[in-house]
């Protein structure tokens, strides 16, 4: 399978070993092995003394692998002339180098079965030694991102932490606020309803006057009488007026000083009752302006 992959080294020709014939008793597997290594072994060139020289092993072992005589239990033999072959550019396919590995098996099997279980076991040991590895590795990769995940997660607790904090904090401003509003929407209402009755007041007020002076007819008796400074309704009712000695009727000057009174009084009343009005109006801005904030951006 390897005579068409490889090709003899430029120092082949001056310095390669030259082999005896196999020994026909060998087994099939045993030759099948040797033929393709010694086909390997004459592509690198080298001599028996000079890859003793360099390597762990001595003649008499080499000859013997060459020769059939005993087959290698470890693949360092195999893998060591791969790599010379490699270093001068003549590197085989990975499909010939599972094939040569086949072939020494198969002869180990068949020459040397306590061997060939010892590699077995070997190879299984390095197998599980190289998936111990990948394990580690595998485990480490995910300690690593384990890690990190549970630290973001830490500082995603730390924002929700921080942010329910300031959550609860202006929920507490808002709630008070809200109270505030609604406190003073009680007292604008209580200060409304007190406005309106005095409205209410001062327009009854305002009306009993208007028909006391409209109704208002001249008394029998004349005595004599000293209004107050602010009139009072009893004092309408009791005003008296006396008459003149010459001509018939009240005093026009005491009827004078009564009407300008009573006017007086009625544009008291007519002020307060326009202050009343100023002042409810007012309120009224004040209560709707909180209770129907939006009308105040639509307007802006």
């Amino acid at each position: 399978m390897t005579g068409s992959t490889l090709r003899p080294l430029p120092a082949a020709a001056s310095g390669a070993t030259r082999l005896a014939e196999l020994d026909p008793s060998l087994s099939p597997e045993v030759q099948a092995w040797v033929a393709e290594l010694r086909k390997v072994w004459a592509a690198t060139g080298m001599s028996l003394k000079r890859f003793a020289s360099g390597h762990p092993i001595d003649k008499g072992t080499l000859s013997r692998y060459l020769n059939g005589k005993r087959v290698p239990r470890d693949s360092w033999f195999l893998d060591k002339l791969l790599t010379i072959l490699a270093e001068h550019g003549n590197e085989v396919s990975p499909e010939v180098r599972e094939h040569l590995n086949g072939l020494q098996l198969q002869a180990l099997q068949t020459a040397h079965p306590h061997e060939y279980r010892v590699r077995q076991v070997n190879d299984e040991l390095e197998l599980a030694e190289f998936a111990q590895r990948e394990a580690d590795r595998y485990a480490r990769g995910l300690e690593a991102h384990l890690a990190d995940l549970t630290h973001r997660c830490n500082d995603l607790t730390d924002q929700l932490s921080r942010l329910r904090s300031a959550w609860d904090a202006e929920r507490a401003d808002l709630q008070a606020e809200k109270n505030d509003l609604e406190q003073e929407i009680f007292e604008l209402r209580r200060r409304l309803e007190h406005a309106r009755q005095r409205i209410a007041a001062a327009e009854r007020h305002r009306h009993h006057l208007e028909n006391l002076l409209e109704n208002l007819d001249p008394p029998t008796s004349t005595p004599e009488f000293d209004l107050p400074a602010r009139i009072t309704p009893n004092d309408i009712r009791e005003a008296r007026f006396g008459t003149v000695r010459f001509r018939p009727g009240y005093d026009e000057e005491e009827v004078d000083v009564f009407l300008d009174k009573v006017e007086k009084e009625v544009e008291l009343l007519r002020a307060d009752r326009e202050e009343l009005a100023k002042e409810n109006a007012e309120l009224r801005a004040q209560l709707g302006s909180v209770l129907y904030p939006e009308n105040l951006d639509g307007q802006a």
